[in-house]
């Protein structure tokens, strides 16, 4: 109705009047113009236009025409079509049909649905009873306590780990007693084998490792083998014997038993194994090659893991926290492997690179500009080198076995077969066949 050019100004109501007949224009400074209707009548009024020419012209004009004002209208839509001739259509919308077909019974969720009057009994007799035995089988395992009661449970259960039934204060003397006697029978333990390892060839060394699946796991030791030192300056303190057991408890805990390389036996239990020890090599890999095992030169007597006052190597950390063989529903060290296999096995094979030459050569492979590479570029570089590697030994796994290759190199899976693609499974079967030792496999 209006254009854009026309300046916008307010409009002043001077007042509303009542007119039987349709408004007229008014050349006194004021227009009349049509208001909404009320009860069948014309509502008139009357607004000042003196200051809008151009508005003014333009509104003289409609209000000549009382016909006009059904085109202004509110609300009014699609007027050129006119009004409608025939009947409304039945068929309703695509859309319609669609939610029709997907919810026949349920209401729109926009519908407000009122509190039902009567609860209907029909799921909820059932229910309810199942409902209340299970919040009865709660309220009876887990009974509620206060704050108080709670902290004497807790003292009562740190005294009794501590101090079990039966155990009083006078068996202390006699646990100090048998600490001494245990490290006499220890030093002369270690008397005995040194003399023994003495007389017996290095290189019939070996270290077997057995596990509580009963798997014998053989490390062979290196050729340049270090004598180990005095017992007496390598006393390890037993681990202190646990008071007088009572009638009543529980079944004695599993067991796991390695053999390091000086034919010690050690037997532990779950309780006596720490928890993976939280150490970085990334900066000292010196210390990472002393500690790894102790059938080479390098071992120093030395570990971050100590089990019952000895030193475990790196190398039988795997042994000791893996939870593989352990009891269905009694895992070993729970997640414990888990968390440690990963840098268990950077620093395998760390330590095989480390030992293929010096520490120099090892230096000089992995300097770039002058400048040693960090820990991970390390890692990155000899993943890449084994990556090569294994792309090589799949190359020559297809070219020896030629149309056997798909029956050798395949695996079975939910009852069909397939072929192995990935480089790194087909260069270790590869190597199986070949007899070629490859022991950087994480199969656990």
């Amino acid at each position: 109705m209006f254009d854009n050019e026309t300046t916008s100004k307010e409009m002043v109501v001077d007042l509303q009047e009542t007119a039987a007949s349709p408004p007229s224009n008014c050349n006194n400074g004021r227009l009349s113009l049509p208001a909404q209707l009320s009860d069948s009548q014309p509502t008139v009024q009357f607004y000042d236009i003196d200051s809008m020419w151009h508005l003014k012209e333009r509104l003289q004009k409609f209000s000549r025409d009382p016909q006009a004002v059904d085109s202004r209208k509110p609300y009014a839509r699609h007027l050129h079509l006119g009004p409608r001739t025939s009947k409304a259509s039945a068929q309703k919308k695509k859309s319609t049909q669609r939610h029709e077909a997907l919810f026949k019974n349920t209401p729109p969720p926009s519908a407000t649905l009122g509190l039902p009057v009567i609860v209907s009994t029909a799921v909820s007799l059932k229910q309810r009873e199942r409902d209340l035995a299970w919040a009865s089988s709660i309220v009876q395992r887990y009974p509620y306590r206060t704050k108080e009661m709670r902290l004497k449970i807790a003292q009562e259960r740190l005294a009794a780990r501590v101090y079990p039934r039966g155990f009083d204060s006078s068996v202390e003397c006699a646990t100090d007693q048998s600490i001494r006697k245990g490290l006499d029978n220890t030093n002369a333990s270690l008397m005995k084998l040194l003399d023994y390892i003495v007389t017996t060839s290095p290189t019939n060394c070996k270290a077997n490792t057995t596990t509580n699946t009963g798997t014998l796991h053989l490390h062979n030791p290196a050729t340049n083998y270090q004598q180990l030192p005095d017992p007496v300056s390598m006393l390890y303190l037993p681990a202190a014997p646990s008071p007088p057991t009572t009638e009543g408890f529980a079944t004695p805990a599993a067991t796991r038993t390695i053999v390091l390389c000086s034919r010690l036996s050690l037997m532990f239990a779950e309780a006596e194994v720490p928890p993976p020890p939280a150490i970085s090599f990334a900066k000292n890999l010196p210390s990472l090659n002393q500690m790894w095992d102790d059938h080479s030169e390098h071992w120093n007597h030395q570990s971050v893991l100590v089990i019952k006052g000895i030193p475990i190597p790196i190398c039988y950390w795997k042994d000791v926290y893996t939870s593989k063989g352990s009891p269905k529903g009694h895992p070993w060290k729970q997640n414990q492997w888990k968390g440690l296999k990963h840098r268990w096995f950077e620093w395998k094979v760390l330590i095989k690179e480390w030992r293929r030459g010096s520490p120099d050569e090892f230096w000089v492979q992995f300097t770039v500009d002058g400048k040693p590479l960090r820990y991970k570029a390390i890692l990155d570089k000899l993943a890449e080198q084994q990556g090569m590697e294994n792309d090589k030994l799949c190359e020559s796994a297809k070219l020896e076995y030629g149309e056997q290759f798909s029956s050798v190199f395949s695996y079975t899976k939910n009852g069909r077969k397939f072929v192995k693609t990935k480089a790194s499974d087909i260069a270790k079967q590869y190597c199986e066949l070949q007899g070629i030792q490859e022991d950087d496999n994480d199969d656990e």
